[in-house]
């Protein structure tokens, strides 16, 4: 696990302002909105984002305040796009819906008879999920070998696959009959009944009582980095489990969801021009259970109790889009047409 500290914007140079301003960035682009940025923890291989330690962050001498660093995160296999009304095709769009950025596809080959690897985390995951309680799952894993363990909520998020219907999951892996769900079971506790799964029937969270059966895909590896503030820019948030960067807050405005990919797509901030509607995968890996915001209030300054649009639409739901809710800790549908606000990203 790595930890993190914020140093004080003010010991630095080319901090940014509280509005979108040029004169902010340190490139002579406009920047993005600040606010101080408290210091919070970092995430490891636990996977929901930073609890409240204190340490270091990582050094911004010789790289940009917008580059992205770390490890990729596993876009989902399935390209697919729609506009307002209908499904399109992804080629030549600059709206830069989920469909159309194709970073970090994932490839899945067979290791052994029931074991597959990603080539994008080099995680090795159980091909067949299969039926337990929550008493046995630790053990279950830890039968299969070293190193095999309950998967964290990033490590199931990172093999969702949303331009898929149901199940929202790659053909190479399967589900033993059995259990109250399709999703996989995490370390992440809610209260103290129950662990969180993600569904892959419909693509939200659930939680899953430990008396209840469940499904278990026991994982081998580990996703490793953590949230940082970007100590010479306070508006922009870096994420080196994922390599990505992320304005800290909305512009403020409301919109539908068309619209809220169009904003995105034509910001230039700090000299980059890629800045974009974030992923449904991307948006919910800063889903914090620890929290009761459900997302580092520390490092965001977004309200958790408002719908955030992704650039995933439904599959086979023309009139729907991806939402995350930090509040409600899930991702949730909602219609294209609703006016909601959106935290803009870049790197990937």
């Amino acid at each position: 696990m790595r930890a993190l500290s914020l140093l004080l914007c003010s010991l630095l140079v080319g901090c940014g302002g509280d509005d979108f301003s040029a004169a902010n960035a340190p490139d002579g682009s406009s920047a993005g909105t600040a606010g101080a940025a408290g210091g919070g923890g970092t995430s490891g291989s636990g996977g929901a984002s930073s609890g409240g330690g204190s340490g270091v962050a990582g050094s911004d001498a010789g790289a940009s305040c917008a580059d992205a660093l770390g490890a990729p995160f596993p876009d989902s296999p399935t390209a697919y796009c729609t506009d307002s009304s209908s499904a399109v095709s992804c080629d030549g769009r600059s709206d830069r819906q989920d469909g159309v950025v194709r970073l970090n596809v994932p490839q899945y080959t067979s290791m052994s008879i029931d074991t597959l690897t990603d080539s994008v985390t080099s995680l090795v995951w159980q091909k067949t999920a299969k039926t337990t309680f929550w008493g046995n799952a630790e053990a279950t894993c830890s039968s299969l070998g070293a190193g095999f363990h309950v998967p964290s909520l990033l490590e199931v998020l990172s093999i969702a696959d949303y331009g898929r219907a149901s199940p929202l999951l790659d053909g190479a892996f399967q589900f033993a009959p059995g259990g109250n769900a399709t999703g996989t079971i995490t370390t992440s506790t809610v209260g103290g009944a129950g662990h969180f799964a993600l569904d892959f029937a419909t693509g939200s969270y659930m939680t899953v009582n430990d008396g209840a059966a469940f499904h278990l895909r026991c994982v081998k590896g580990s996703i490793d980095g953590g949230l940082q503030p970007v100590t010479a820019c306070t508006d922009l948030v870096r994420d080196t489990r994922t390599r990505l960067v992320w304005l800290r807050k909305s512009d403020g405005l409301k919109r539908p969801w068309i619209d809220a990919l169009n904003h995105c797509a034509s910001l230039n901030l700090y000299g980059k021009t890629d800045w974009r509607l974030p992923s449904v995968k991307e948006l919910a890996s800063l889903l914090d259970r620890s929290r009761v915001e459900g997302i580092d209030k520390s490092l965001f300054d977004t309200d958790e109790k408002a719908f955030h649009w992704t650039s995933t639409p439904l599959r086979d739901g023309l009139a729907d889009a991806w939402t995350v809710r930090f509040g409600a800790y899930t991702p949730l549908l909602r219609s294209k047409g609703e006016e909601n606000p959106a935290l803009c990203v870049r790197g990937g």
